[in-house]
């Protein structure tokens, strides 16, 4: 399939993928956080004419891959990328020369869900739920402000290609932003007469590295250090990571999220790309090799 034109114009905000990092900075968490039903798996092959359930809680491990949690309900994502300095030089009554200076802030911005999320309030919070009788409780404002969770997202909109000079024009592409860090902590709002909305103060770091955790080079990427990345795509991008235990040689897709083409898929372990000793497929990714104890494999694909 070709690849998507890379002039488009896109509305709204569909949704945001949150994912938990380890300790070295890859997103992967010790537990799913959504129910799936991935393909099962057979020595390094796929098996595609059959699933299994995994429901929420299951230890990430193995053929047990992480999806993130799914921040439903998204209104809207803000960012604010602040503007840079003008620095005018000054003499003779008039501007002599002018110099333009990176800012001295960062990128910013506000995400508002219609939804509550206690899990993602929980994870990017650094917080803990429990539980009074038979009613969920956690806290808000705590101990915790400004001790955050460091996470992972990808947040996306709906697109067309509006290249006038493309053969695809007016088909469908997905807009997406990736922020391999962020911090992101919830202010209640209260409630009101209107719709109430879950508001967020949404922070992306600066990093070396992408969410799958290779890094930036000038000769790739033409900079060494940035705090969002955007892209395009044909079809949804879809993130999930697997840890390995030394033994499990493929790793299943959730059916419900197949891939669209084997083409389309693309495999790290530890943050290095992997191009010989697999086969993957619109079902899911087999090794020749089973990757070491504790590697991370990052697979992202279009679904």
């Amino acid at each position: 399939m070709a690849a998507p034109s890379k002039i488009r114009s896109t509305a709204g905000f569909r949704n945001l993928e949150l994912y938990e990092l380890n300790a070295s900075g890859y997103p992967i968490g010790l537990q799913t956080l959504q129910a799936q039903t991935p393909y099962t798996v057979s020595g390094s092959v796929v098996n595609s004419g059959s699933t299994v359930a995994v429901p929420a809680g299951t230890a990430v491990s193995g053929s047990n891959g992480y999806y993130g949690i799914w921040a439903s309900g998204g209104k809207v994502l803000t960012i604010n990328d602040p503007v840079p300095r003008v620095l005018p030089h000054v003499g003779d009554d008039g501007v002599i020369s002018l110099q333009v200076l990176p800012a001295l802030e960062p990128a910013n911005g506000e995400l508002h869900l219609d939804k509550t999320n206690d899990i993602m309030d929980a994870i990017s919070g650094n917080i803990k739920q429990f539980v009074v009788g038979e009613m969920n409780v956690q806290g808000v404002s705590t101990s915790q402000r400004g001790y955050e969770n460091t996470v992972g997202a990808i947040a996306y909109s709906f697109g067309q290609d509006t290249d006038p000079n493309s053969l695809l024009f007016g088909s469908t592409v997905w807009d997406s932003r990736f922020f391999p860090k962020a911090t992101i902590f919830q202010r209640d709002s209260g409630y009101g007469q209107d719709v109430n909305e879950r508001v967020y103060s949404f922070t992306p770091s600066y990093v070396i590295a992408h969410l799958w955790g290779t890094a930036f080079s000038t000769a790739v990427e033409g900079f060494t250090r940035a705090q969002i990345i955007r892209g395009v795509s044909q079809y949804k991008p879809t993130f999930v990571s697997f840890l390995g235990d030394g033994a499990t040689k493929a790793f299943p897709f959730d059916s419900a999220k197949p891939a669209i083409t084997a083409g389309k898929v693309v495999t790290w372990v530890n943050g290095v790309i992997q191009t010989t000793g697999i086969l993957a497929t619109v079902n899911g990714v087999g090794f020749n090799v089973a990757p070491a104890s504790n590697a991370v494999v990052c697979i992202f694909y279009e679904s």
